[in-house]
C-alpha cells in the first residue's frame, strides 16, 4: 500500500485531483490501529462540468491502471464502476507469498468538503491531502450508518 500512496501524492496529477478519506486516512494520521482490512478510499476533488468530469474520470482511470499494472496489479473481476464511485479491486501476491487484493474507491460525488483539505504527513514520510479531521471522523461515522 506504502508504494500505491506514494504514487497518489508524487504523481502531479493524481496528487492535485484526489484526497484521501476514510479508515485508512484515519488510521495514518490519527491512529495507528491494526486493521483487519485496509482499503484505499478518495475523493476526486476538482469542480467541473458533468462533462469535464467524465473526461478526467478516464484520464485518472487510464493513470491508475497504468500504474498498478507495472507494479503486478492483476484487475479482478470483482471491480464494480458506476455513475459515482469506480471501485477498483487488485489482486496481487503478498510478502509472504499468498494472493491478497486492495481495494481502491474513488467517489465522484457527495465530494465537497467545507473545510479545506490540509497535507499531512503519513508514515514513512509520505504526504497527501486528507479532510481536516474533524471532517474526516464524521465521514467515517456516516459511512457506517
Amino acid at each position: 500500500m506504502r508504494t500505491i500512496l506514494d504514487f497518489l501524492n508524487t504523481h502531479e496529477y493524481m496528487r492535485e485531483h484526489l484526497l484521501l478519506k476514510g479508515g485508512t486516512a484515519i488510521n495514518l494520521t490519527v491512529f495507528n490501529l491494526p486493521r483487519l482490512s485496509v482499503d484505499i478510499d478518495l475523493d476526486f476533488v476538482p469542480n467541473l462540468t458533468r462533462e469535464e468530469t467524465v473526461n478526467e474520470r478516464e484520464r485518472l482511470t487510464e493513470i491508475l491502471k497504468g500504474f498498478m499494472s507495472e507494479q503486478g496489479y492483476s484487475l479482478s473481476e470483482a471491480s464494480r464502476f458506476s455513475h459515482s464511485l469506480d471501485a477498483f479491486h487488485y489482486n496481487y501476491v503478498n510478502a509472504a507469498g499468498n494472493r491478497d487484493m486492495i481495494k481502491i474507491e474513488i467517489n465522484y460525488s457527495l465530494r465537497r468538503a467545507k473545510k479545506r483539505p490540509e497535507k499531512q504527513e503519513l508514515r514513512r514520510y509520505i504526504f497527501l491531502h486528507v479532510l481536516q479531521k474533524k471532517p474526516l471522523h464524521f465521514t467515517k461515522l456516516w459511512a457506517a450508518n
